[in-house]
């Protein structure tokens, strides 16, 4: 966690930029090896289900990688509404079969839970039961086409930021949003949102704030 001095310039070179995504996801990965994965079962895995979100990825061998917020800089992979299978759940990693690719979703700042209960609140939190639970239907094109191609714009609402970006990485104070409910996020006025990493220890953020009514109203890069 970072506060906003933290915050790199925009204004590097395109090889700095190549640098840092490549060396920053090696030592991403390198950290992630360290732990130790610990698998585990539960019922709530067992049927399919549908991204809350447009999912971003990088392409990694036969796989996509992806993280549990995403990393605006890389691609969007798969539309809200794409039907989810779980492969495999660790506290290190979930890999998810995603309309029929393969995909394996890390953590940057806390681990997957393993207890039931924070299993049941993860996949419900990322993952809709159907996809009608989604309420699509309720998206004119533009919005749809926004959204599907991981698009925020003014003025969104807090639903639609979601449905285009994901949750953020934190909210408000810094404060991580991994383990916060839906419910908690959506109270903030403030998300954000890594977008490459230089470093290790230094990304590139950027903040989407909200106005009272929950619309989005300014972008901070």
């Amino acid at each position: 966690m970072f506060p906003p001095n933290c915050v790199a310039s925009q204004a590097r070179s395109s090889l700095g930029r190549f640098c840092g995504w490549a060396l920053g996801g090696l030592l991403l990965a390198a950290a992630a090896g360290c732990a130790e994965p610990i698998a585990v079962n539960d019922d709530v895995l067992k049927n399919p289900r549908y991204l809350r979100y447009t999912l971003r990825s990088s392409p990694s061998g036969v796989m996509q990688t992806a993280y549990r917020s995403n990393y605006l800089s890389w691609t969007p992979f798969k539309p809200v509404g794409t039907k989810v299978e779980f492969r495999q759940y660790t506290n290190v990693f979930v890999d998810l079969n995603i309309n029929g690719v393969p995909c394996r979703m890390y953590y940057k700042d806390l681990p997957f839970p393993t207890e039931s209960d924070g299993i049941k609140a993860f996949v419900e939190k990322h993952f809709a039961a159907t996809v009608e639970e989604l309420n699509l239907e309720s998206l004119d094109k533009t919005l749809r086409d926004q959204v599907d191609h991981g698009i925020a714009a003014i003025p969104m609402t807090k639903e639609q930021v979601l449905m285009g970006l994901g949750y953020p990485s934190h909210i408000d104070n810094w404060v991580a949003a991994d383990n916060l409910t839906r419910e908690q996020i959506f109270a903030s006025s403030q998300w954000i949102y890594r977008v490459f990493d230089y470093w290790i220890f230094a990304s590139q953020w950027r903040v989407f704030q909200f106005s009272s009514e929950g619309k989005l109203q300014n972008v901070v890069q």
